[in-house]
């Protein structure tokens, strides 16, 4: 679960990087949104 998660958060951060690099989206806003992966809190399910 935590390798899946990672990979997820990995995945969107280059996603986030390559739309602050393209101009899509400013700095401010990839900073804000870049995610670490202890902001994020996994539960079971």
């Amino acid at each position: 679960m935590e390798t899946i998660a990672n990979q997820h958060i990995h995945k969107i951060n280059m996603t986030l990087k390559f739309l602050e690099h393209e101009h899509y989206i400013t700095k401010d806003i990839y900073q804000q949104l870049f995610l670490q992966r202890n902001d994020i809190q996994l539960k079971n399910v």
